[in-house]
Formats: C-alpha cells, structure tokens, sequence
C-alpha cells in the first residue's frame, strides 16, 4: 500500500527569513565629532579654530550643535571655516539649535534627524532704539507694514460699499469709490507717517545678511530645498518659532537617522547635548571614543573578519552541501 507523503520544503539557511536587516550605521567610522553647546559669538570662532585643526582625524565631521543662537557673522564664518577643513559636514541638533545656529545647519552637508531637536527662524534679532536691554526681530517692521496694507483695504472696502448701500444707488460705484479712497487715505495716512524710512531700509539690510550667508553656505552644501532661505528668513510668525523633525524635512534635502554611534556620543555627553549653555560656560571640545564604544566598535569588525573568514572557507567547499561519493 502506497503513502501520499507531501515533500518536505527545503530548509532555509540563514535563520529566520522574515527577520529585519540591520540599519547601517553611516557614522561608525570616518568621522570626527565635534561638540559644539556654546552662544554664537567672537569667542565661539577662536574656540573651534583652536579646537578643530589640533584634534582633527578624518576627512568628514558630525557637530552635534546645542545654541540658543547669536551673531549671524559669526555663524557665517564657523559654517565656512567648517567647510574648508572637512569634506562633508554633518549637524547634529539633539535639542536647541536657534537663530544663528540654524544658519550653522544652512552650511552642512546632511542633517541628522533627532526627536527632541529643533531649529529656528533665521529673522535678525536687533537691539531696540533707544534702549539698553531688549531686542527685536528684524520683521517687526515688515509685519507692521503688511498689516497696514490689508487693514488699508479693508477700510476702502468697507466705506465704498457702505456709501454704495446706503445712497441705495443715487452715489455711483466710480463716485463711492473715489470718496473711499479719500478718506481711508486720509486715516491711514497719520499711521504711516509715524514710519520712519531710515530704520525700514536698515532693517531691511539686516535681513539680507541672513539670506545672503545663507545663499553662499547652500553653494558648498547643496543641502536647501528650493525656496527654503525665503522660507527661514521671513516666512515664520516669531523668532522662537519651533522647526521640528518632520518639518526640517521640507527645508533640508539630506537628512539621516542618528544610528548607534550619534546615540552613544550624546547618551555619554548627555547633560552637555541637551541643555544649552551660555556665557564663559560654553563648550567646545572634539569628543574622544569612549571604552565602551571602542570595545563595541571592535566587536563589530572582528564579527565581519570572521563572516567573511567563514564565508572563504564555504566557497572553498562549494555551495557547502557536498556530493556523495559513489559507492
């Protein structure tokens, strides 16, 4: 008597066939990683000129960048003068990367994408005339100005169809519109008096300075989407305005995971990453691997000596399943 026996379905090598493959980590080799948590100033440039050149072992560079912002020619130059040393120039913002130090990422070949991170506005913050302590942004007037002009028309709208309802026909529509225009003229007119020429055109070069630095980062980097300086410099409500992760996407075209080794940089620098410094208490320092890391590190490449060892050894016997000898 015959079995119906089903064959058996080769067994698969290799373990599980449904299992995930491991996220490559771009950052464990090959990079310096330079920790910047510091207020863009004067001091911040010589710092990273004296850091940076002495302690510099690889052609790319990870700045994890921790700021609340500063000088935007400061920034400038420290976005330049990282790009002259370092072949690609990666920012790292694990929390507050504001203002200045936003224009820092402008000049960076990648962004590493963190949970906590955020960027800012690059609108000027200037000092307010005729006071000692305070600052404003640079959009202030701009604002002021775009508002009067919606509020301009809404006054001329408003009193052309008042005058045109009203007279229930007897005013013309060329007539109300004539008498509008004269007398939200003449209100508005007392408003724009009080704008002084002088300070708009200043604060209108004082925002070029952002866009310009900008523009000549991006020409090295290549990292902006189209329209993104506008986007920065004018196009966002307030000067503490949260960037996010997901809407740094739509500014920046390279952005990447942190992966293993940005992870355990920032875990063993955890108080320096996360909360910005200021004043004389700021950091600049090139972080050295730690045991741990090195010891990981290691592990790592002798796993891939060994996987390429066993795999030498398995081409050497065929396809590692062997033909029966004749009997």
């Amino acid at each position: 008597m015959s079995e119906n026996v089903s064959p058996k379905s080769p067994r698969k090598r290799g373990g599980n066939g449904n299992a995930k493959p491991p996220i490559e980590d771009r950052f464990a080799s090959g990079y310096d990683f330079l920790l910047i948590n510091h207020d863009i100033d004067d001091v911040l440039f010589s710092d990273v000129l004296s850091c940076v050149p002495e302690h510099k072992q690889h052609a790319k560079v990870v700045v994890i960048l921790v700021t609340y912002g500063g000088s935007a020619n400061v920034a400038f130059r420290v976005a330049r003068l990282l790009q002259t040393l370092y072949d690609e120039v990666v920012v790292c913002a694990p929390s507050v990367c504001k203002s200045a130090g936003t224009l820092i990422a402008a000049g960076a070949h990648r962004i590493v994408r963190m949970v906590f991170g955020e960027f800012g506005p690059l609108d000027i913050q200037l000092s307010r005339r005729d006071e000692i302590w305070g600052r404003r942004s640079g959009l202030t007037t701009r604002s002021a100005l775009l508002d009067l002009k919606d509020h301009g028309f809404e006054l001329f709208e408003h009193f052309m169809y008042a005058i045109t309802a009203q007279s229930r026909g007897a005013v013309s529509f060329k007539l109300a519109a004539e008498i509008a225009g004269k007398i939200s003229a003449e209100m508005m007119s007392k408003i724009y008096a009080q704008v002084n020429p002088e300070a708009l055109g200043q604060d209108f070069m004082d925002l070029a300075v952002a866009a310009e630095y900008c523009k000549r980062l991006e020409r090295n980097s290549q990292n902006l989407k189209p329209g993104a300086i506008h986007r920065l410099v004018y196009e966002y409500p307030s000067h503490d305005f949260v960037i996010d992760a997901q809407e740094a996407q739509e500014i920046f075209i390279n952005i990447d995971p942190p992966g293993a080794t940005i992870l355990r940089y920032i875990k063993d620098r955890a108080a320096d990453a996360m909360k910005p410094r200021i004043g004389a208490t700021g950091i600049v320092e090139m972080l050295a691997m730690s045991a741990e890391q090195s010891e990981s590190k290691s592990f790592q490449g002798s796993t891939k000596e060994a996987e390429k060892e066993n795999g030498a050894q398995a081409a050497s016997r065929g396809d590692g399943r062997g033909t029966a000898a004749p009997t």
